[in-house]
């Protein structure tokens, strides 16, 4: 055979060191979980879109239900003809 069917020292050498790295990568995991992990990254990679419903956020409410506290404890304040108590976080 010729170089030219053979290929230039270039692209033998790149043969060559792309035949050493796939050599030494490592293998596939096999464990006793591939199966649940492979499941966990379906999902994660083909699941749908996500979406934020601050309705359903548990932090929402606590927040709303915060200030609404405050708000009751400044209008208290207000009608008493005092001052509000610091509110601390």
């Amino acid at each position: 055979m010729t170089e030219a069917q053979l290929g230039s020292g270039a692209v033998l050498e790149a043969k060559e060191y792309l035949k050493s790295v796939t050599e030494g990568r490592p293998s596939a995991f096999r464990g006793p979980y591939a199966r649940q992990i492979a499941g966990l990254y379906d999902r994660i990679v083909n699941g749908a879109a996500f979406r934020y419903e601050a309705e359903k956020d548990p932090l929402q409410a606590l927040e709303e239900a915060a200030f609404r506290q405050y708000a009751r404890r400044l209008n208290e304040a207000a009608r008493d003809g005092g001052e509000a108590e610091p509110w601390h976080t």
